[in-house]
């Protein structure tokens, strides 16, 4: 498919990034693409979904953050999404703000589509909300620790006390995952991956379960404001012991576009192991 539409979303944080991006426009266009661009100085606001839902594909300019949002929000509508590394890590993106001559190649066909599994997380049987990396169930720094419950169906998996648990994809598997101690896990794959956070035993290890699971998680000493819960980093909520969290395979995919065509392996490589080298 030749993407002649294109949505250009940028994270407007600096006058740096601004200057890429209006490159980018430059670019883009010179090569026969239609711009759509978000209005108002907002550009992460759902007010912008009609830019996304019009277009053939997104070029998104920011760091991993800003990707994890517009990947979300482009998913809802089906559409791929190319990240432009303007952050620090850029881990989620495909090109360097130095690579920019290479986004012709969205209007040649020569890219390729990755889809990735995200996970919908419930409480109570509310209103799903979607994760592209991880749902984290944490305790307040100033409070003792709590007891996690999980169950897979109506199977209980493990009950232990600690400072909480996550839940991942494959690909949160190389953020917050990672950071405490799971596995990484190749971002193809549909599985959800458990890591316990700080756990007061020696037997709670990380878990990965087939992507039909459905999870429930329970905190039953939970006290008031004591344990939070957060989707993708967003601003946490507080957790009662009368609440469930609920989480399961989205029906959604989010989609993103590669153009350098490099494994996965080299990029955990050069981002992540080696980046201090």
């Amino acid at each position: 498919m030749i993407l002649l539409k294109i949505a250009v979303i940028p994270n407007n944080k600096t006058e740096k990034l601004q200057q890429t991006a209006s490159e980018a426009v430059r670019i883009l266009t010179v090569a026969g693409a239609s711009i759509l661009l978000p209005e108002g100085d907002q550009p992460f606001s759902e007010q912008n979904d009609a830019c996304i839902a019009d277009c053939d594909a997104v070029v998104a300019l920011g760091g991993d953050g800003t990707m994890l949002h517009i990947a979300k929000r482009a998913a809802v509508y089906g559409k791929p999404i190319l990240g432009i590394n303007c952050g620090h890590l850029g881990f989620m993106t495909d090109l360097e703000a130095d690579e920019l001559d290479l986004l012709p190649q969205l209007l040649t066909g020569n890219y390729t589509v990755e889809e990735r599994m995200m996970l919908s997380v419930s409480v109570n049987g509310g209103e799903p909300m979607t994760a592209l990396n991880e749902l984290a169930l944490c305790r307040n720094a100033l409070m003792p620790p709590v007891t996690v419950c999980v169950k897979n169906g109506d199977t209980k998996v493990i009950e232990y006390q600690g400072d909480g648990v996550l839940l991942a994809t494959s690909t949160g598997s190389t953020g917050y995952s990672l950071s405490a101690g799971g596995p990484v896990v190749d971002p193809s794959m549909d599985a959800l991956l458990l890591t316990p956070l700080c756990p007061h035993t020696l037997t709670a290890r990380s878990y990965i379960f087939r992507p039909e699971s459905v999870l429930t998680l329970t905190v039953p000493n939970a006290e008031k404001e004591g344990v939070y819960y957060a989707v993708d980093g967003r601003s946490g909520q507080p957790l009662t012991p009368a609440d469930t969290l609920t989480v399961y395979r989205s029906a959604q995919k989010a989609r993103f576009l590669h153009i350098k065509h490099r494994e996965f392996y080299d990029v955990l490589r050069h981002k992540i192991i080696n980046r201090n080298e």
